[in-house]
C-alpha cells in the first residue's frame, strides 16, 4: 500500500488535486477572457459540441442551444438576419439622444435585438415580451451574461389584443427545433401547447404617461401580428413610434389591414420583415 493511500495522508493527496484542477480551470477561464472576441470565436464552454454552451457571437457572451434552429445557425456561421439587425441599427443610431426613448421587444426568443438596443445606450426604457418558459429563461440568461439584466425588463406574457389567456405552443414541439418559432395556437389544436397569461402593449406602456416619447418596437409573434398591433393603438396615438413587425404572406390581410387601422406608414421592407412609423421624423420624403 502507498502512502498516499492511507489516511489522513489520502486526505491531504486529494486536497492537492482538487487545488491544481481549480488552477488549471482559473488558467483556462483567463486565458479565454483575454482571448479576441469575433464572430467566428470558439465556443467559451469546455463542451463545443454540448446542446447547451457558452459562446462568444456577434459581440456577446450568449448561452445557445444546437438542438434549435436559430442558435444552430448563429454558432455555426456567427450571423442571424445580418440585412435586419443592419437596419435595426440605423434606427436605433436616430434614437440616440433623444430623451426618454423607448425599445420594446415582442417575441424576444432570447434577446438578441433587446441585447443590440441595451448596447446602444440610446435608450432609457427597455423591455421584452416573452411567453415560453423555455425561451423566457434563456432570455434572462443572455440579458445576465451581457450585464443587462437590470436594465431590460422582461415580461413572462404573450402580448395580445388584452389580458385574456391564450394557447401557445410548446417551443420544444417543432419538428425542425425552432424554437424561435413559439406562437400561439388556436383552441381546438392538437399541438403540444400550454397556457399562457398575456397582456396589451398598452397596459405595459401604460406608465409612460401622455408626453409623447420616441418608442422602436420590434414584433416577432409567429402570425398573431394583428391581435399584438390592435393591443398598441394607445401607443401609437400618444407616442412616436417605429415598428418593425415580421410578417409573412400567410398572416398579411390581418397585419396590414391593422397597421392601416393605426395610421402607421410603411418606411423599409427586407421580407419578412416590415417597418411602419408615425414618426415625423422617420416618414419618407414626400
Amino acid at each position: 500500500m502507498s502512502i498516499r493511500q492511507l489516511t489522513p495522508f489520502r486526505q491531504v493527496y486529494n486536497a492537492v488535486e482538487a487545488l491544481h484542477d481549480c488552477r488549471r480551470m482559473l488558467s483556462e477561464l483567463v486565458a479565454a477572457q483575454q482571448a479576441p472576441s469575433s464572430a467566428a470565436a470558439a465556443p467559451v464552454a469546455d463542451c463545443p459540441q454540448a446542446p447547451i454552451a457558452i459562446y462568444d457571437r456577434l459581440g456577446f457572451r450568449l448561452l445557445l442551444d444546437r438542438d434549435s434552429t436559430i442558435d444552430r445557425a448563429l454558432i455555426e456561421t456567427g450571423e442571424w438576419e445580418s440585412e435586419q439587425l443592419d437596419y435595426f441599427a440605423t434606427l436605433v443610431d436616430r434614437m440616440r439622444g433623444r430623451e426618454g426613448a423607448v425599445f420594446v421587444d415582442v417575441g424576444a426568443y432570447w434577446g438578441l435585438y433587446s441585447l443590440v438596443a441595451h448596447r446602444s445606450g440610446a435608450f432609457a426604457t427597455l423591455r421584452a415580451f416573452e411567453a415560453d418558459q423555455h425561451n423566457f429563461s434563456q432570455l434572462q440568461a443572455n440579458l445576465f451574461l451581457n450585464d443587462a439584466a437590470r436594465s431590460v425588463q422582461c415580461i413572462n406574457k404573450a402580448a395580445s389584443l388584452d389580458d385574456r389567456p391564450l394557447l401557445f405552443r410548446h417551443s420544444g414541439s417543432h419538428a425542425d427545433g425552432n424554437r424561435g418559432g413559439s406562437g400561439v395556437l388556436p383552441h381546438d389544436t392538437t399541438l403540444p401547447r400550454v397556457q399562457v397569461p398575456a397582456t396589451s402593449i398598452d397596459a405595459v406602456l401604460a406608465d409612460l404617461g401622455d408626453t409623447p416619447r420616441d418608442v422602436l418596437l420590434k414584433i416577432d409573434v409567429e402570425g398573431f401580428e394583428a391581435y399584438v398591433l390592435q393591443g398598441m393603438a394607445e401607443t401609437v396615438r400618444r407616442h412616436r413610434v417605429v415598428v418593425q413587425v415580421e410578417i409573412f404572406d400567410l398572416h398579411a390581410e390581418p397585419a396590414f389591414e391593422q397597421i392601416a387601422r393605426l395610421g402607421l406608414v410603411p418606411i423599409q421592407r427586407l421580407y419578412p420583415d416590415y417597418w411602419f412609423t408615425n414618426h415625423p421624423d422617420f416618414l419618407p420624403a414626400a
